[in-house]
């Protein structure tokens, strides 16, 4: 529910979005056109908050991740670029929204089919993940779909239990 009320001799509105309380100057003292501003931002700020759901393809997201290894330094670019050529792989031509949990369920059985390592899997499960959260935040993945760990392998073993 939105509100108009007066700050010195400007109306301002008042409404919460997502959880947040947003407050504007409307920038008027007629307070049917507040009303009117008011409406106005509110459609505004909701269609232009929505995340863009254009077919955004892998190669983009792990060329992003890449990127953001060599600005930051969080992790060596040259070990994740392996990591990201197994993924690529495997993914390479997808569009980012349809990967989802059936799709990466779908990796780690091919994977695991082909004999990698419970912890090979996994180092890349969390590449994949921290790939496709990455495209949430610059806005080209609407949700980020739960990517499950695999169990560690017992030890002196690599196999999961059944």
């Amino acid at each position: 529910m939105a509100s108009t009320y007066q700050r010195g001799k400007v109306l301002w509105g008042k409404w919460r979005q997502e959880g947040r309380v947003i407050r504007q100057s409307l920038s008027t003292r007629d307070e049917a056109e507040a009303k009117r501003v008011l409406k106005e931002r509110r459609s505004q700020m909701v269609t232009s908050r929505r995340p863009t759901t254009s077919k955004v393809m892998w190669n983009v997201a792990a060329a992003d991740l890449l990127t953001c290894y060599r600005a930051y330094g969080t992790r060596n670019p040259v070990e994740a670029g392996y990591k990201i050529k197994h993924l690529t792989t495997y993914f390479m031509g997808m569009p980012l929204d349809s990967i989802d949990s059936q799709a990466i369920a779908g990796y780690v059985a091919h994977h695991r089919g082909q004999g990698m390592t419970v912890g090979s899997v996994s180092v890349e499960l969390a590449t994949l993940r921290r790939a496709l959260r990455l495209a949430h935040e610059h806005g080209k993945l609407e949700k980020v779909p739960t990517t499950r760990m695999l169990r560690p392998a017992a030890l002196g073993t690599d196999t999961q239990d059944e």
